[in-house]
């Protein structure tokens, strides 16, 4: 054995040989989701943004309420939070009580607790361990005291609803903004631009608004060019670019 282990030494020069580009296979490169996905697996935490920065900014326009914003609301109101599913656990209660399921929803604002009540479990229990961001719908409760008066102001969401963000979004969306940067837009970028659109057909208007030094130039482009604000089309997206060029409307 340590014969073989000195033969393949020699053939390999006497010593390890450091690998350069043509050992490995070429690839497509992460969208944003892929690369939060790979960091949150490995470290734990997210290093390069969030799963909300795909639709951040764009998230208010769809009557959704940021966790923060929960803190302020009155007891029982209705709301549309997103964001992403943390600590998912299952509660059975002694004596056939049946069973709960318990998660932190967090967004880029912070998190609140959400109780998922047994016969949502059944309608939702698979969505809600998948990974992805995701839109709930349900009602807020805040502790009370005996007395009828509130403990504190820490919310509970009891979950009514829920779905995809991404899929929710989409059903949602009448038009999308590209906004490019003149400085590192190449003639490359616009004819692979144009693969992608077509590659999305729908009903969503498309409007580039390209930034430059000296303003902004807006185009809008014509019934042919209208897109599927799809979740696949958001990636390619993110692929050319390197980074988020789409507002959802």
């Amino acid at each position: 054995a340590a014969g073989g282990g000195g033969a393949a030494g020699a053939a390999g020069g006497g010593g390890a040989k450091s690998g350069d580009a043509s050992d490995y296979v070429a690839c497509e490169p992460w969208d944003l989701r892929e690369m939060l996905r790979r960091e949150k697996e490995s470290l734990g935490f997210y290093v390069s943004g969030h799963p909300l920065d795909r639709f951040g900014a764009e998230l208010q326009r769809f009557e959704v309420a940021s966790t923060r914003e929960l803190y302020d609301m009155d007891n029982w109101a209705k709301v549309r939070v997103a964001g992403t599913v943390d600590g998912y656990r299952e509660r059975v209660f002694k004596g056939g009580g049946g069973k709960i399921g318990l998660f932190t929803l967090e967004d880029l604002s912070g998190g609140v607790e959400v109780k998922v009540r047994e016969r949502e479990l059944g309608r939702f229990g698979d969505l809600l361990v998948r990974g992805e961001p995701v839109m709930v719908s349900g009602k807020l409760q805040f502790p009370m005291a005996e007395d009828g008066g509130e403990v504190d102001r820490v919310p509970t969401l009891l979950l009514d609803d829920a779905g995809l963000l991404a899929d929710t979004i989409r059903a949602e969306t009448r038009g999308v903004v590209l906004r490019l940067d003149a400085a590192v837009l190449e003639a490359s970028h616009i004819a692979r631009l144009g693969d992608v659109l077509r590659a999305n057909p729908g009903a969503c208007r498309v409007q580039l608004v390209v930034q430059t030094e000296e303003g902004e130039a807006v185009l809008q482009l014509g019934q042919g060019m209208r897109v599927d604000p799809s979740d696949a089309m958001l990636s390619s997206l993110e692929r050319l670019f390197g980074a988020n060029v789409a507002e959802l409307r």
